[in-house]
């Protein structure tokens, strides 16, 4: 048969007669206990402090104080206490403080007979308590998890259904694009024909008839028109990576044709500080005018269509090389130091429908394209002033017309 489990008890009492009855009840009856005892609560209070005890017997009246004043003492151990006769009160009291039974004791030590089974009892609700607040302290945890889980997936849902968003405005966007090549390709011949017959008249009745700067008027708005189909083609033509030496003020002047036209009569000022002698740069137009586009957006939108925006473009040499730099500045209300970090970050945004801050999604877009160029973009915002977009790519070949 298996031996039963040891229990360890602290019979904490100063009658030696009462320690000695409980020690032989053990010894006659075979009870599986280990009994230390305690004369004094300070000798309680050194044994409970160097070992762990299954339960606790704790007398009231003790010579250095009273076992209610022990018992506020002990934590986590199943405690039973011990009154003499007519000392009903004290054990309610024991049992409001936080005893889980009491035993009253009788000259004859009858109470003996009854303490394995207020043991055994004590024992048994101990732990079902202690299996009650492992069990409470594991549904914590996966109550805890759960909403993790919850809020992991609520985001993960929300970044998909953004994403899809996007896709779908992607496809449509993709779809205005093949169809707006298709009606650019269409004006393409009449604008044409509409600029040879201005042409012609105009060489036909020459400068000192009355229609000719009509004519030329014509001419004019024709060759306009058909620069703004070109740089729509170029802007619409489906993205590749293939990357060919290229003026970055053209491309700069290619996207503010078609800015210009976007934002109609708006009371938007733009100034250009192009620098005439700049440095090739190797790359994609179409890509070029989609950065370009996007933070002029950002711009006029920080400054509510009302303001002034200043294009700078410039080149400078780095440890790296030859770059060429080109500036977008707004004097808007600037970037809040909280989210000036976040700018580029895929998926997030400050703008809100019918409002908000100036900082879109493309910006990731942008710093991706970019970055695939060789270059880099940098920022610069005073809040209540003003911001700068900084679009820095690297020249190609060799130019010497930087000095230092």
């Amino acid at each position: 048969m298996t031996e039963a489990k040891r229990i360890k008890i602290l019979n904490v009492e100063d009658s030696e007669l009462d320690r000695m009855a409980l020690e032989r009840t053990v010894r006659d009856k075979g009870l599986p206990y280990d009994v230390d005892h305690a004369s004094t609560l300070a000798r309680a209070r050194e044994l409970l402090a160097k070992q762990r005890y299954d339960a606790v017997l704790i007398d009231y009246r003790m010579p250095d104080g009273t076992g209610l004043e022990l018992l506020k003492e002990i934590n986590n151990i199943p405690s039973i206490f011990v009154t003499g006769s007519g000392d009903e009160i004290v054990a309610v009291k024991a049992m409001k403080g936080g005893a889980y039974d009491y035993i009253i004791k009788d000259p004859a030590a009858v109470y003996l007979e009854f303490l394995p089974t207020t043991i055994e009892k004590v024992l048994g609700v101990y732990n079902l308590e202690q299996e009650r607040k492992r069990t409470v302290e594991t549904l914590h945890r996966a109550y805890t998890q759960l909403a993790r889980y919850k809020t992991e997936l609520e985001e993960a849902y929300n970044k998909l259904k953004e994403s899809e968003e996007r896709l779908v405005q992607s496809t449509k966007m993709a779809s205005l694009g093949e169809m707006g090549a298709g009606i650019a390709h269409e004006l393409n011949s009449p604008l044409a024909g509409i600029l040879s017959l201005a042409e012609v008249l105009m060489k036909r009745i020459g400068k000192e008839n009355l229609n000719y700067s009509f004519l030329e008027r014509i001419a004019d708005a024709a060759i306009r028109s058909k620069n703004i189909i070109s740089d729509l083609l170029t802007y619409s033509q489906p993205t590749t990576n293939e990357f060919k030496p290229l003026c970055i003020n053209e491309t700069i002047k290619s996207t503010l044709t078609l800015f210009v036209s976007e934002r109609k009569t708006s009371p938007l000022e733009i100034k250009e500080e192009l620098e005439a002698r700049l440095p090739p740069v190797l790359g994609n137009k179409g890509q070029l005018m989609e950065v370009f586009s996007n933070i002029l957006r950002n711009a006029r939108d920080a400054l509510d269509s009302n303001g002034t925006i200043t294009i700078r473009t410039k080149p400078i040499r780095e440890e790296k090389g030859d770059f060429v730099v080109a500036e977008i500045t707004d004097m808007g209300p600037g970037i809040p130091d909280e989210i000036r970090d976040r700018l580029f970050d895929p998926f997030f945004t400050t703008k809100e429908k019918g409002g908000g801050l100036n900082i879109g999604l493309g910006l990731s877009i942008c710093r991706s394209i970019v970055k695939a160029h060789g270059g880099r973009i940098e920022v610069e915002s005073t809040k209540g002033k003003s911001s700068t977009f900084r679009v820095i790519l690297p020249a190609a070949g060799e130019f010497q017309g930087i000095s230092g």
